[in-house]
């Protein structure tokens, strides 16, 4: 999944959705979850993160994108200290 998220591709709202429940359901429950310092630098996680963090609020895909998007900052920041 972190593959997609390195990716300029014009993805639908939906579709962001799904890569990013997917990315952090892997960073939150896999036995081997995906190292932090690889998200952070070979993926466009946080620019991605920042641009759906400031859409305007509207249709209810919004508001799960945000909601995933805080999720994954939230299992960013929770990381060992070596990663962060």
């Amino acid at each position: 999944m972190l593959e997609l998220m390195t990716s300029n591709n014009n993805l639908s709202q939906l579709e962001q959705l799904a890569i990013l429940t997917k990315v952090r359901q892997e960073m939150a429950f896999e036995e081997n979850p995906p190292d932090i310092k690889t998200i952070l630098t070979q993926t466009n996680v946080m620019k991605i993160i920042q641009q759906l963090l400031s859409l305007d609020e509207g249709a209810v895909v919004t508001r799960y994108l945000k909601l995933e998007s805080f999720w994954i900052l939230i299992n960013l920041a929770y990381g060992d200290e070596d990663d962060v």
